[in-house]
Formats: C-alpha cells, structure tokens, sequence
C-alpha cells in the first residue's frame, strides 16, 4: 500500500517551511522587545548583579562628589587667561574623580587651569541606561566639547586621557578639519587595542550578531583582572576607590568598534599637536601591550608634521595607575609629563567660585 499526503496537506507543509524563518524572527524579536521593555522599566532590578553598578565606599565618598565637577568658561570677549589647561577625559566607567590624585598636585601649580568634563553613559546613575543605548559618537563629540572648551580657556592645552578616553582622544585629534586639536598628549593606561584575553570577546561582540548580544545579555559582570576586583595592586583602592563592579555590554561593543575605527581611520594625527607620552603600569591586564599602543600612535604621526613619542612603563603599578602606592611614583611621573616646560603664572582651578 503506498501512503501520501493530500494536496492540501502537502501545500500546508510547504507553507511552514518557507515561512519558519520568518517566524522563528518574529518570536525572536518579540523576545527581545519584551526583554528590552522590562530591563527599561526596572531600572535597576538586577540590583544583584550590578551592586549598584559600581564599588565606593560611602562614609569616604558620596556619589554626588564623584561626579559633580564643572568646567569654567570664560565670559564671551575675554581673552585666554591662563597659560595652561589641562583638560582631563576619563575612560570607560571613569568619573572625573578618576583624576583626584593628579588634580591634588595640580591645584598648587601657578598658571594652570583644570577642566573635568564627564563622560556620557558614567555622568549620573540611572541603572545604565544611557549607557546601554549610547553610541561611541556621543564620547566623540564630548570630547571635542572639551577640547574646544580647553581652547577658550588658555593658551596652551595639554589633553589627559585614560583607557579608554585615549581612543576617544586620539579619534578626536585625528585630521585638521575636527577642531583645533591640542599642544601636547598624555595617556594613562592607553586602551588602544584590546587585553590579550578580551580579543575573542571583541571578535565576537563587534560582529554581526554583536548587537544581539547586547540585548539578550545588557549587563554582565566585570571580568576580575587576576582575581583583584580592580586592576590596581594598592588594596586600599579596592576597599575605598570608585570602579565599575559590571559593566554594559552596549558600552564595551562601542568602545571596541571605536577602536576599529581610529585603526581603520587614514587621517594623520593634528599637526599642533608636538608630543605624546605614553605611561602604563607594568602590571597592567586590562589594555593591549604598551607596544602595541605606540604602534597604533605612531602609524597616526604625519612626516609633515613631527611629534616626539615616547613611553613610560611604571613598575609595581596596574592599570590605574594614578590610584597605586604612592612609591610607585605614578603621579609624580604623570605631573612630570603634564606640567614639562611651563614657565609660572598664577593660579585657577575650575570648579572654584
């Protein structure tokens, strides 16, 4: 006896099969809308996972003071009164308080001025929402905001950048048509090129399927740097300091197609600027190579214009290297580099009435 389907049948069967993919879509979308839409109204209901987000100690530190510093503009026809600004940009989960140590050496020097603006996605806690749906441009165009700033204030402007905020500087001082680019450069723990041990997870997160991940997984926890909750080897900063305990995946997706980015991008480095010093911690986990860093810098330096590079590699420090030991000589080493061949004026700190 031979067995069939009938017409009808067979036709139905055929139908599904065509159709599964784009059904297997919709349920999928469906999925991550409602996933998107709960994360969205509970703010922070992965409470556990986040631990607010972030690690500081309250008794030390309150957020407010973390993250309310402002940047002082002169009133409009002033000339520059200072000789130089420092304009410090932060790096991937950084406050500008990421900078109180060099910003306590830097109060007492005559003549210089400091700018800390915040960095969109870590400007104020809201569960990470801005951060899951920011774009790399928004650093981008925060960070030209305070260079240009920098630039009305004084006139020499010396740029400081942390991790990640060295890919967005570099991004921003790349051609002469983005701004008036800036004197002379230092990057701390320059994020120019992912951990060896992140570069699967960057394969992975800057595909295709990257953008989905983002949503199935918004926030996962930080990767421990050899087992220390943060990559710095002074024990009182994992105590006391302020740092990301998890982290949005949105966030680190476009920190590295930033970093494609200034790799992939043919324009040379601004020819104002004259010289970029590169300091990392030898024990820094977090970053790429410090040589690989100076590669990327400079393949960016045009013939046209020269720029001296150099690099520091501080001893017993990790990436954070303005939080380690004070024996370290992290800071005096990061003042040394900002503060080279100044001549004294007077004083101004922004922030101050």
């Amino acid at each position: 006896m031979r067995f069939g389907v009938g017409p009808r049948l067979g036709a139905g069967m055929c139908a599904m099969r065509e159709s599964s993919p784009l059904v297997l879509k919709t349920i999928f979308a469906a999925f991550l809308a409602l996933r998107t839409l709960s994360l969205s109204k509970s703010g922070i209901s992965f409470d556990d996972l986040i631990h607010r987000g972030f690690n500081y100690d309250e008794s030390y530190l309150s957020f407010d003071d973390v993250h309310n510093y402002r940047t002082i503009i002169p009133s409009v026809g002033s000339p520059p009164p200072f000789e130089r600004v420092v304009v410090c940009i932060g790096g991937f989960g950084d406050s500008p308080s990421s900078f109180d140590p060099l910003v306590e050496r830097l109060k007492s020097e005559p003549g210089v001025c400091v700018t800390l603006p915040p960095t969109p996605g870590w400007d104020r806690w809201d569960g990470f929402k801005k951060a899951r749906q920011l774009s790399y441009v928004d650093w981008k165009i925060a960070c030209r905001r305070a260079i240009c700033e920098a630039n009305a204030l004084g006139e020499e402007v010396v740029l400081i950048a942390h991790s990640t905020g060295a890919t967005v500087a570099l991004a921003c001082l790349l051609g002469e048509e983005d701004g008036q680019g800036v004197d002379r450069v230092v990057f701390t723990g320059a994020n120019l090129g992912p951990a060896v041990s992140d570069r699967k997870t960057k394969a992975l997160l800057t595909s295709r399927l990257g953008k989905f991940l983002t949503y199935l997984k918004p926030v996962v926890r930080k990767k421990l740097r050899e087992g220390k909750p943060a990559d710095v080897s002074n024990e009182h900063f994992w105590e006391h300091g302020f740092y990301l305990s998890s982290i949005p995946t949105n966030a680190v997706r476009e920190m590295w197609l930033l970093m494609d980015e200034v790799l992939e991008q043919e324009k040379p480095l601004h020819s104002r600027v004259k010289a970029i010093t590169i300091i990392n911690g030898e024990l820094d986990k977090s970053v790429c190579p410090i040589s690989e860093s100076l590669n990327v810098v400079s393949s960016k330096i045009g013939s046209a214009a020269p720029c001296k590079l150099k690099a520091v590699v501080v001893k017993e420090a990790g990436h954070s290297i303005l939080f380690e030991k004070e024996a370290t000589g992290a800071v005096d080493m990061v003042v040394k580099e900002v503060m080279s061949g100044r001549q004294p004026a007077r004083t101004f700190f922004s922030g101050d009435e």
